[in-house]
This record gives structure tokens, sequence and C-alpha cells, in this order.
């Protein structure tokens, strides 16, 4: 199976580029205005992509999950919503 391609979201000038077969790594974040494009977070080397090294992309999610399933919550949760 082929690692999936980079996604650029768009919107209003701003992109924001995540790399899915890198843990939803961001790989860029940009801002395009007037013809100038300012770079919002340290670039990404095309290697880090191809070895799946999330740790020198732009960004990368820090989200702590535990090896085995993913916990499910109830429908109904304890927490009041007032």
């Amino acid at each position: 199976m082929k690692p999936a391609e980079p996604i650029t979201l768009r919107a209003d000038g701003a992109g924001l580029t995540v790399a899915p077969a890198v843990g939803g790594a961001v790989t860029r974040y940009r801002l395009e205005r007037d013809g100038t494009t300012w770079e919002w977070l340290r670039p990404t080397p095309p290697e880090a992509l191809g070895d799946g090294m999330p740790y020198q992309t732009a960004a990368f999610p820090l989200v702590p999950r535990k090896p085995g399933p993913i916990p499910r919550f109830p429908r109904h949760s304890h927490i009041d919503s007032h």
C-alpha cells in the first residue's frame, strides 16, 4: 500500500499541509498576501516524509497514546454541560 500524499488545506490565503503517512504531522503553514508568502513554521526536509521522521517536520501532534485499542467514552458522560 502506498503512503498517503501530503494534504493541503487552504482558506483565504492561508495554507496548512499535513502528512498522514507521518502521523498527521504538519509539514508547512504559510500565509500568502499581495504576492508575498510568510512561512510560519520551520521547513520540513523531504527526507523526513520519506523516512517517517515526525521530529523533523514543522510540527507534530502531541497526543498521548498507550498501545492497544483506543478507549471509547460512554454516550452520556458524567460531565455537566451547564
